[in-house]
């Protein structure tokens, strides 16, 4: 609405469809499954139809920006550029900082505010309880999840290549669910060289019981072949949980995503899982993986 204005407007939505395919097991279960606190299998789980994004998107005057509605809090909330689960990593513990609880699919509001073209800073309010299968909104009151961010990139155009930020979070008391109140910090950065390598990092500490983990650090390396249009990567992580009876954990992912032609590409890929937090009977355990990406 209003594409030509600086104060332009646009009503977001997104309907999903994810099942199982020939096993009980969704690749997105394995981690649990085998100990490991941890996703391996980003966005393969099975939660049949569902409304995962229906928002409103204001501009305001070219420099801010307010979104309003059901919204997927990762989206708005420590976002990195090297950080797409459709064509990179498919480790969560790669992918996000698991300090931050991050709510599930819910009502919330973000704004984000950019100054002297490097500096923008944002926060936003979401339902603590929020759910990718249900559609109530603050179904058990004022429990909140609330964040505020500060990135620098060299210029706007480049705050998805090049940028570092960090973030401060809260997350009140979820009672029915028997979530203590948390909160934390964290730091991510990516660089890109050449617009082929880009380095990435992440770091992130939390107090409080309402994150998987206590203390996590990740980076990586992402290489793009421009003449191909191939991907490759290579992530590790450490965790330490929340719950102290656990022990640390760690990760290393590789990939390579095959780009055969504009709309389709092959992306093979291996994990190391090494001392399952909640496996002490197993030191490393090996996934591969080969994920297949078609588009119209």
């Amino acid at each position: 609405f209003g594409e030509e204005n600086v104060n332009s407007g646009s009503l977001i939505f997104k309907g999903e469809n994810r099942s199982r395919l020939g096993t009980n097991l969704p690749p997105s279960d394995l981690g649990f499954e085998a100990g490991y606190l941890g996703i391996p299998g980003t966005l393969f789980n099975d939660n049949d139809w569902f409304l995962s994004t229906l928002y409103w998107e204001q501009a305001i005057r070219g420099r801010a920006g307010l979104v309003i509605g059901r919204l997927e809090p990762d989206s708005f909330i420590d976002v990195s550029g090297y950080a797409n689960p459709y064509i990179s990593f498919q480790n969560l513990s790669i992918l996000i900082n698991n300090t931050i609880p991050l709510p599930d699919v819910g009502f919330g509001a973000a704004m984000g505010v950019a100054f002297q073209d490097q500096w923008t800073i944002k926060g936003g309010l979401y339902d603590a309880n929020g759910s990718a299968t249900t559609y109530d909104a603050f179904s058990e009151g004022g429990e909140f999840f609330t964040h505020l961010e500060l990135s620098w990139a060299p210029s706007r155009a480049e705050r998805y290549s090049k940028e570092i930020h960090m973030v401060g979070w809260h997350v009140d008391r979820r009672t029915r669910a028997g979530v203590p109140e948390s909160h934390g910090i964290a730091i991510s950065g990516n660089w890109t060289f050449r617009k082929r390598l880009m380095p990435f990092f992440r770091v992130g500490w939390s107090d409080g019981e309402a994150p998987l983990m206590n203390c996590a650090v990740s980076g990586g390396l992402l290489r793009y072949c421009a003449h191909r249009g191939d991907l490759t990567g290579i992530g590790l992580s450490w965790e330490d949980p929340s719950d102290r009876n656990l022990r640390e954990q760690k990760s290393i992912e590789a990939f390579y995503k095959i780009q055969l032609a504009q709309n389709l590409a092959m992306t093979p890929s291996f994990q190391v899982l090494i001392d399952p937090a909640s496996n002490p009977n197993a030191d490393t355990l090996a996934l591969f993986g080969f994920r297949g990406r078609l588009t119209f």
